[in-house]
């Protein structure tokens, strides 16, 4: 047979001890070689099939003693621990000694063997009576009254006796008998009250405690009034407040979103669009657009003009190189003699050979006008020509030398002045110089070549104007106008590691204004 191991309260937890040992020598403990959680099975009230969760546990060889086990069981595992029944315990399948055993080890029950069970609830009830009237009654003048000044008067004794550690005065001794009278007193009270209790249920703590509760209900209706129509239309209120902070910030994150992709990758956002930015920005552009109407134009008309005199100048010379090529081959040949391009010679003349080989066109005279040749043979008859040809150009021909000394004076005049024109310091070498200190104050006034990239949204922007302040209203333009190239990207020649402001404008995209960098050599 198995032992009884009591009746317990319901979801509580037991321990069944059982031994293994020796199938030779009963005295002899052995451990089990297979037992497990599973071995131990647990049939309620008698059932034939064990339960399915029973909670069971195994401890082997407790505490390291060979042949002492336990069974432990958890009856808060399942509904099937129930008040009012029986549980047996057994094991099954296990081996001691080579042998395979299925025993009983021991039952309980839970909460099937209490007597006079209506007199416990009975007392249960008074029980709680108590309890609800302390609680309710807390600074009345019944029993909670009496348990609170108890507690003053205990804590009154405490502070006695912890003076009475640290001495032994006679009249605290005194005291203290005195105050252990009152107590007494005062405990015999309260157990009077406690027997009172006991004997009925105090319908005057009952009335006073149904008063309690239904304040208590009037409160509830009052809180669930507030939670029905104050607390909603709050809420209401609140939820309306952040629908419009919403709206707010959708607007902000879509006007972010409209900078991000017009403005592009700004460093900062210095004088950004305010109204004195925009009146500094507005007289700047006043005063390009004054150059750009007045000293510009006036000085590409000054630079046309310059071009247009050298054309002329150039021209000149051409029609009277021309002229001499092929009028007179050989004006190389006239060994100093500077002013004789051609002569002429009267009709039935004759030019001697001396005066033929310096000339490159003889022209001679006839009565229908003057006929051109273009000879580079010499007379024979240099003496029977001689006189005559010193008639011819002492008279008759002298007007033909004239005009060709005029013309050689002319393209000497205009040879020389355009040598003057070329020299350092010269008209055209100024106009150049002057060209030159433009192109350069445009590019700007540094040392080094810094290259500024303009991105839209991450994009290269091009044909841009771009230019260079060293202060951040634009008053003082250093360096620009410049296009930015297909990159994005325009050249200017600054101080690296100073500090610049950057300007940019092209039409529908918006513009940069004053943005602050550090220089940077290429």
């Amino acid at each position: 047979m198995s032992n009884y191991f009591g009746d317990i309260a319901e979801d509580a937890t037991i321990r069944i001890p059982f031994n293994t040992f020796d199938s030779n020598d009963p005295a002899a403990s052995v451990t089990v070689t297979d037992l497990a959680d599973a071995d131990i099975k647990v049939h309620k009230d008698g059932a034939t099939s064990p339960l399915t969760t029973d909670g069971a546990t195994v401890s082997l060889n407790h505490n390291g003693i060979t042949g002492c086990h336990y069974a432990i069981i958890d009856t808060s595992a399942h509904t099937d621990y129930a008040t009012g029944s029986d549980y047996d315990v057994r094991v099954e399948g296990i081996t001691v000694d080579a042998g395979t055993l299925n025993p009983w080890i021991g039952s309980f029950s839970i909460q099937n063997r209490y007597s006079a069970a209506g007199a416990a609830d009975a007392t249960e009830a008074k029980q709680d009576i108590i309890i609800a009237a302390v609680k309710t009654n807390a600074a009345g003048t019944d029993i909670a009254a009496d348990i609170i000044a108890m507690k003053a008067e205990t804590a009154l004794i405490v502070a006695d006796t912890n003076e009475l550690q640290t001495d032994d005065v006679p009249g605290l001794i005194a005291t203290l008998d005195a105050v252990v009278d009152t107590v007494k007193a005062e405990t015999a009270l309260i157990v009077a009250d406690t027997n009172e209790l006991q004997t009925d249920d105090v319908p005057g703590l009952i009335a006073t405690l149904d008063a309690v509760v239904d304040t208590v209900k009037a409160e509830t209706v009052l809180i669930l009034e507030d939670t029905g129509t104050t607390i909603p239309a709050t809420i209401a209120t609140i939820d309306n407040e952040i629908a419009v902070i919403d709206g707010i910030v959708d607007t902000i994150l879509i006007d972010t979103a409209d900078l991000q992709a017009n403005q592009g990758n700004w460093l900062t956002a210095t004088g950004f669009a305010t109204e004195a930015k925009q009146d500094v920005i507005d007289g700047i552009v006043d005063s390009i657009l004054v150059d750009t109407g007045t000293t510009i134009p006036g000085t590409i008309t000054t630079i046309d003009n310059e071009i247009a005199v050298i054309d002329g100048i150039v021209d000149s010379i051409l029609v009277d190189t021309a002229e001499i090529g092929v009028a007179g081959v050989g004006l190389t040949n006239l060994a100093g003699i500077s002013n004789i391009s051609s002569l002429v010679v009267s009709a039935g003349g004759a030019v001697d050979a001396l005066t033929q080989g310096f000339l490159n066109t003889v022209v001679t005279e006839t009565t229908a006008g003057r006929i051109s040749n273009n000879m580079s043979v010499f007379y024979d008859n240099a003496d029977a020509a001689s006189a005559q040809t010193q008639d011819d150009v002492g008279g008759g021909g002298g007007g033909g030398g004239d005009a060709t000394e005029a013309k050689q004076d002319i393209i000497t005049a205009d040879t020389n002045e355009l040598q003057g024109d070329w020299t350092n310091g010269g008209r055209l070498d100024t106009i150049l110089d002057t060209i030159n200190t433009n192109a350069a104050s445009i590019a700007g006034p540094g040392a080094d070549a810094c290259t500024i990239e303009v991105l839209v949204g991450g994009s290269p922007l091009a044909d841009a104007d771009v230019w260079i302040t060293n202060d951040s209203p634009g008053n003082n333009m250093v360096a620009g106008t410049l296009q930015t190239d297909s990159n994005g990207e325009a050249v200017f020649l600054l101080d690296d590691t100073n500090v610049y402001y950057l300007w940019a404008q092209k039409d529908g995209f918006n513009a940069i204004q004053g943005q602050q960098f550090t220089a940077s050599a290429d």
